[in-house]
């Protein structure tokens, strides 16, 4: 999947909690799930990750979730 530059709305980043939270409910739980066969992690890690709990530890994590996303690595996460 090709990488695509950070989303942006109303001049505001989007972060993974924030692209989670905009999910269709419908939708988030084969995300959790996507993330998890894709990161081979259990199911609470990412929503951990989303809540703020706690950030990958893994470099291959970011990358992950910035493909599955369209979100830089960098901007996964709020500073």
């Amino acid at each position: 999947m090709a990488k695509t530059s950070t989303l942006e709305v109303k001049d505001k980043k989007i972060t993974l909690k924030s692209y989670f939270d905009s999910l269709d409910p419908s939708k988030r739980r084969p995300f959790i799930r996507k993330v998890c066969d894709l990161c081979e992690v259990s199911e609470i890690t990412p929503y951990n990750w989303i809540s703020g709990r706690n950030k990958p530890v893994k470099a291959s994590y970011y990358r992950i979730l910035s493909e599955i996303t369209g979100i830089e690595e960098k901007s996964l996460f709020a500073n």
